[in-house]
């Protein structure tokens, strides 16, 4: 089961997934995260989380990977 917290991370990321994950700084404001730790966790959320289904999990996998990607370079 994923907790409050949780499923306000996956809906955020969910809602922004089409534009490449939500800008950092409204990232930043609304969880208190870096985008690289807020990638992290979305990337742990949809290993755990059960309530996604295959296609919202692959497209929000595909966009924090390439997000923690382009933090990286």
């Amino acid at each position: 089961m994923t907790g409050a917290r949780d499923v306000d991370l996956l809906g955020f990321a969910s809602r922004w997934a089409d534009h490449g994950g939500g800008p950092a700084d409204q990232i930043m404001e609304v969880f208190g995260f870096s985008q690289t730790e807020f990638f992290t966790r979305i990337l742990r959320l949809t290993d755990e989380s059960a309530e996604l289904d295959d296609a919202r999990r692959r497209r929000l996998r595909r966009v924090a990977r390439l997000r923690l990607w382009l933090c990286s370079a």
